[in-house]
């Protein structure tokens, strides 16, 4: 009876494990159901002229978010990191009661930044004459730099400085430097803006410092190992990759990787490719825009010139590793998605693609 009874104990404390160890199989899956049940919303945004269009990943039909009041253009959509909010620049389109005067007595176009919610609401308006804007890589801050639209030449501007906002349009710092372009990098969640002198520096808005560097582009890689710019220096291409440590350039190495992989060659037969971003938040991986133009043999000369554009597609290269990691075919022009989200279009439809 003993040996019995010590039986049915051993049963009941090997069912009461077995029941233990099934709650905790149970609550590991719905911690990770949780998790992929919570993942950021793929967000894309592309403006047209007068309208700010969103598609989202799970659905990719474009849906009007916005439209411009009369007299108005909008451009220079961006999504923030998690999808949650969208911005876009809203400018004059020309001479209208609202355009501002300057003491040089020149017309400007007057702009501002507008901030929606992914359902569409307008929840920020800064109303300083935005230029160019960058999203934190916590989607909570936006980066301006503030400048004045030339009438004579839409392009161009006159730059201010640089200013920081959270998502509600409060100011939360002020750098007076005349930046012409800016990036906030994801290696070390730092600002990175280039003067109207060609200097680098790097901002830190946790202990404000701004430090002047040494190298000659802002767009550090997710490892930091690499970096490129797209301002050139004179009689040189305008996107320039370089090896932080040494500031070697590295730009020859990815045309020579494309030609290779692809056997399509920068600047022959109609072809043009430019560094366009970073992929992923961890590594040196690079995206190469890649298009493919006819051509036309035009006056006595034989001067060739680039007519329709053919294709486009998008290269993805591992610079650790040296090869050509992914390509991706008929990418739709326009759209930025939040992360590595890509459009693919044929035939006006559309198809997601994560590089």
């Amino acid at each position: 009876m003993r040996l019995k009874q010590r039986s049915v104990e051993g049963r009941g404390e090997q069912m009461k494990r077995i029941g233990e160890i099934s709650l905790l199989c149970l609550l590991i899956i719905s911690v990770v159901w949780s998790v992929v049940g919570s993942e950021e919303i793929v967000l894309l945004a592309k403006c047209e002229k007068d309208s700010l269009y969103i598609m989202r990943g799970d659905e990719l039909i474009p849906k009007r978010l916005y439209s411009t009041p009369e007299g108005k253009t909008i451009e220079r959509a961006l999504v923030s990191s998690t999808g949650g909010h969208i911005g876009a620049i809203q400018y004059n389109e020309g001479y209208l009661a609202d355009t501002c005067r300057y003491k040089d007595q020149q017309e400007y176009k007057r702009s501002k930044l507008l901030i929606f919610d992914a359902a569409g609401a307008l929840i920020t308006e800064i109303t300083e004459d935005v230029r160019k804007y960058v999203w934190s890589p916590r989607g909570e801050l936006i980066a301006c730099i503030l400048g004045v639209w030339m009438e004579t030449a839409p392009e161009s501007f006159l730059s201010w400085k640089v200013l920081i906002y959270d998502i509600e349009g409060k100011r939360i710092a002020e750098i007076n430097e005349h930046a012409r372009d800016i990036y906030w990098a994801n290696y070390d969640d730092c600002l990175y803006y280039i003067t109207n002198k060609g200097e680098v520096y790097r901002y830190n808005h946790e202990n404000n410092s701004n430090d002047k560097l040494g190298i000659k582009g802002i767009y550090i890689s997710p490892d930091g190992k690499y970096y490129f710019s797209r301002w050139a220096a004179q009689n040189a291409d305008s996107y320039q990759l370089y090896r932080t440590s040494d500031n070697r350039n590295e730009t020859d190495r990815v045309w020579q990787l494309i030609r290779d992989k692809t056997g399509v060659e920068r600047g022959r037969d109609g072809c043009q490719a430019d560094i366009v971003r970073w992929s992923g938040e961890r590594g040196s991986r690079i995206v190469i825009e890649v298009r493919k133009y006819g051509t036309e043999v035009r006056g006595q000369f034989g001067l060739v010139v680039l007519t329709e554009l053919m294709w486009r597609r998008n290269v993805t290269i591992d610079l650790e590793k040296g090869e050509v990691t992914k390509i991706i075919d008929n990418v739709s022009e326009g759209w930025n998605g939040n992360g590595d989200a890509v459009v693919q279009e044929k035939k006006e439809t559309y198809r997601l693609e994560m590089p």
